[in-house]
């Protein structure tokens, strides 16, 4: 099977028993909304349930050299480096340690620059860290030439079984050991359009973006912390486990190209969002004045959250996938996100049951996800099917669109697209 810039989700979905994978050679910021995540997991589960797979690079000397020598530029090949720390999986790369290197300074030098700027920002002291390859820090210097002017690619999260600072609990997500707050969350997401020179619409739905954006980007988080760490009956830990956020940003020129190349639900979805006119793209306010006065553009931003853990029906129903039919499993699925519902009635867990159900408030007007978990392949766009927010407490009334599944998965995929209009 090859993996080029215009594989399709449903592609991976459909080619179940392929064992042997080439990738051809391109960058991840080429790739479509939830493909990076969707590469990973379709990987990930042949590693955990076929125990055998090979994976090939379909590269020349030249661009084996810019993958050693930029490994960030390719973050769904090195996230299987990182991941499979242990394992041979990919055979002609000849400098693995040494990217595995890189990315580790990668991370811990995104860590100092986003995080520490913020935090000196609000009068804070922080121990100065330096780094031997200053060059490394080019990519995160505002008038750097790697600045991606098309959007980004922003990936963190925590590979709960390595040990080395940044990679376990990132400062991004983490207090110590307690996944951050949502308002804490805001400081870093806020860096992040600063930093690539994006102003949110300061108007109607807009105007609470940054808010709402970290508000998603907590409750999917602090979900794979409560639920996505160990197996579905809590007897043990995953050995392991990655559970991560992707953040991509698809400003106008790559939303077109990547809307005119899609045929499946998300193609679907930005082909209509592209269509529909900037004054409508609002969602519980009504000022437009200000809309006007700059030229806005259309960008998606796209909020993929994985975990490689039970997922989701096993965990709900607390039984292994051999015990639960497919319609029971759906069920457990579409229960996850329903307000007021969860397995754990605990007095300390008083607030369980509205995590996933706050998701669906914030993007129910204008916003799209899709959950792949287990054998349930599920989706709605609230763009054309909007959620009405008395729907949110009844169960019934939340309903989504099921994709046919050709076998299981590992873990929990959720991509969230949320529309934003921004100047630069």
């Amino acid at each position: 099977m090859i993996i080029s810039e215009n594989i399709t989700a449903r592609t991976l979905e459909m080619n179940t028993g392929t064992s042997y994978l080439t990738f051809k050679h391109f960058k991840t910021n080429s790739l479509g909304p939830g493909l990076i995540y969707s590469i990973f997991q379709f990987i990930t589960t042949k590693i955990r349930l076929q125990k055998k797979i090979k994976v090939t690079l379909d590269y020349s000397e030249e661009e084996l050299k810019e993958l050693e020598k930029n490994p960030q530029d390719y973050l769904h090949i090195t996230l299987l480096i990182l991941y499979f720390n242990d394992r041979k999986i990919i055979e002609n790369i000849s400098e693995i340690e040494k990217i595995k290197e890189r990315l580790y300074l990668f991370f811990e030098n995104q860590n100092n620059y986003y995080s520490t700027n913020l935090l000196l920002k609000f009068g804070q002291k922080l121990e100065k860290k330096t780094t031997t390859r200053k060059k490394d820090n080019n990519i995160f210097a505002q008038n750097s030439k790697n600045k991606k002017i098309e959007g980004f690619n922003f990936i963190t999260g925590s590979f709960d079984h390595i040990e080395e600072k940044n990679i376990n609990n990132p400062v991004f997500l983490y207090s110590d050991s307690f996944v951050k707050i949502a308002s804490n969350m805001q400081l870093w997401v806020e860096r992040l359009f600063n930093f690539n020179n994006i102003n949110l619409d300061p108007s109607g739905f807009h105007k609470n973006g940054l808010k709402q954006i970290s508000n998603l980007i907590y409750e999917l988080y602090q979900n794979t912390e409560d639920w996505a760490k160990t197996t579905y009956n809590f007897e043990k830990f995953y050995k392991d486990n990655y559970r991560g956020i992707n953040l991509n940003l698809l400003l106008e020129s790559r939303l077109k190209h990547i809307g005119g190349q899609s045929h499946d639900e998300i193609g679907k979805y930005l082909k209509e969002l592209y269509q529909k006119p900037k004054d409508q793209i609002q969602i519980e306010y009504n000022q437009q004045s200000e809309l006007f006065e700059k030229d806005y553009k259309l960008s998606v931003l796209e909020i993929s959250v994985i975990d490689f853990g039970p997922g989701m029906a096993r965990r709900w129903l607390s039984k292994d996938y051999t015990e639960i039919e497919l319609e029971e499993e759906k069920e457990a699925v579409r229960k996850c996100f329903t307000k007021n519902f969860t397995t754990d009635f605990s007095s300390k867990n008083a607030l369980r049951g509205q995590g996933l159900a706050n998701v669906l408030e914030i993007i129910r007007d204008i916003g799209f996800i899709k959950i792949h978990s287990g054998s349930v392949i599920m989706h709605r766009n609230f763009l054309s099917d909007p959620l009405r927010k008395d729907m949110l407490a009844t169960p019934s009334e939340i309903q989504f669109t099921f994709t046919p599944s050709v076998g299981k998965v590992e873990g929990t995929l959720i991509t969230i697209l949320y529309p934003i209009l921004y100047t630069v």
